[in-house]
């Protein structure tokens, strides 16, 4: 649902610090937790941490379909074997489509999308990077600074939303540490 007295889209993390980083909040029960917040996360919204944005990401899956279907193919992508039958077609399929994102391709061609979202598993796993996130100085560390409360029993009834887009756990670990 989505919060009607206050919603934040956010593009890029200048807009989160913009939001959330307004100084060290009070310790109890921080104002972002009080004021009906939701969050809507998107593309770029974990760019900092080093992950893909949609173009990058879509040629990552070119690649990785194209090494796929060489003589030889990487190891590390063997998992894709069990689609290799229709893998030529799923590279062509991306590479020649005006395609806005990897989304947008597996939409349409939903015959791809267990091999799509193996790889874009794959993908994202290789980018992950725990001492990025816990000790990162993007836009995560202020929201969580100003989430913090001093007793769990203040997160009961809190009115902040977080609806993410996103593929990957960065966000889900800075909440969690």
């Amino acid at each position: 649902m989505i919060c009607r007295r206050h919603s934040l889209a956010l593009s890029n993390s200048f807009e989160a610090v913009k939001f959330v980083g307004k100084g060290d909040p009070p310790y109890g029960t921080s104002e972002v937790l009080r004021r009906k917040t939701c969050l809507l996360l998107g593309a770029g919204a974990s760019h900092h941490l080093g992950f893909p944005l949609g173009e990058e990401l879509k040629t990552g899956m070119l690649d990785s379909l194209w090494g796929q279907l060489q003589p030889n193919p990487p190891a590390s992508l063997s998992f894709l074997n069990q689609w290799h039958s229709s893998l030529q077609l799923f590279h062509d399929r991306l590479a020649f489509g005006n395609w806005a994102s990897p989304d947008a391709f597996l939409e349409k061609h939903a015959e791809h999308m267990n091999a799509g979202k193996a790889l874009i598993c794959h993908l994202l796993a290789q980018r992950e990077d725990i001492q990025r996130v816990a000790h990162g100085n993007g836009w995560y560390r202020h929201l969580v600074k100003s989430i913090h409360v001093d007793d769990a029993r203040h997160f009961k009834g809190n009115s902040l939303s977080i609806v993410t887009f996103n593929y990957d756990r960065s966000l889900d670990f800075a909440l969690h540490m």
